[in-house]
């Protein structure tokens, strides 16, 4: 008679929480990527910046299908793509500064201005703190990494950026969801319903690098000869950046899998993995794209050592 209920935990478990080791953890993690930011902002060319491109159409009218062959065709027409407009620029360098300032900005809180809230909701289950700085961190994140990798059109990278930021808020929604009715258990018992906003988050996330690696192989595969027989392609560390990137935006992924099934004790667990990984993510693109891009005169330069 009637559909089964599934019973929330009445009262709030309070899950372990080691208040001290975290806090050292965001401190250090806060200087580490404020470091960062200041080399960026010291070594890094700031006025490097590179176009993006709108993506307009223009009307064709006359010819077969809107081809426009023969002067005096007057039925049929097309709508032809038109990317040869500049939309804007993409300043590289105050982009790669912006998501290690993101960072210092939430371990800073973490560490001191919201330390009794983030160690509070910690221990109930939740790191909202985390999924707001992921938000913006890791979606800069991917407009650097997809425009290195060959995205320059503004629609693609807008996507881009809004599919990052919506998979961030399925990784908080499954945090709602998945709520601990003891040190042992969830209160969803059935993994499959405990996971559903986890694994619905997966979407936006491969629509996102579907369009990333799709985009890379197309530029990837491209090859120019200039005047001396000399030949420029996509240089190699570009490779680097996308397939590791690629693994370790995905570890995030495994990482709350993993939190999930296993007891609610561990949680804390999992915030630790996430400081390593976002640690190690932001490190890898910022030494990459430092060492390669930044400190260069214009981006192109970076074609120029291949042959």
């Amino acid at each position: 008679m009637g559909d089964a209920m599934v019973m929330m935990p009445s009262k709030t478990v309070e899950l372990p929480v080691p208040a001290r080791k975290l806090t050292i953890m965001n401190a250090l993690l806060c200087g580490f990527h404020a470091t960062f930011a200041t080399i960026t902002l010291v070594v890094g060319n700031t006025d490097l910046k590179v176009p993006v491109y709108g993506s307009g159409v223009k009307l064709i009218v006359g010819g077969t299908n809107g081809s426009n062959i023969g002067t005096d065709a007057e039925e049929g027409f097309a709508l032809k793509p038109d990317f040869s407009e500049r939309a804007t620029w993409l300043y590289l360098t105050w982009a790669t500064a912006c998501f290690f300032l993101l960072s210092f900005f939430f371990h800073l809180g973490n560490a001191l201005l919201w330390r009794k809230p983030y160690l509070r909701l910690l221990a109930s289950g939740y790191a909202p703190f985390r999924w707001v700085e992921y938000t913006f961190s890791a979606s800069v994140m991917i407009l650097i990494l997809a425009y290195t990798a060959g995205t320059t059109t503004l629609p693609v990278l807008v996507a881009l950026f809004g599919f990052t930021a919506i998979t961030m808020a399925f990784g908080h929604l499954h945090e709602v969801i998945c709520r601990p009715k003891s040190l042992e258990e969830w209160a969803v018992s059935n993994p499959l319903e405990r996971l559903q906003a986890h694994i619905i988050g997966y979407v936006p996330q491969v629509f996102a690098w579907v369009l990333v690696i799709a985009q890379f192989l197309e530029a990837g595969g491209q090859s120019t000869t200039d005047s001396k027989g000399e030949t420029s392609q996509m240089p190699a560390f570009v490779y680097g950046i996308v397939f590791g990137e690629l693994l370790i935006f995905w570890c995030f992924g495994i990482v709350q899998l993993v939190v999930s099934l296993r007891p609610p004790a561990k949680y804390y667990q999992g915030e630790i993995a996430y400081m390593w990984l976002s640690l190690f993510a932001k490190g890898v693109l910022g030494l990459l794209v430092l060492s390669n891009v930044l400190m260069l005169g214009s981006f192109t330069e970076i074609y120029e050592s291949e042959s």
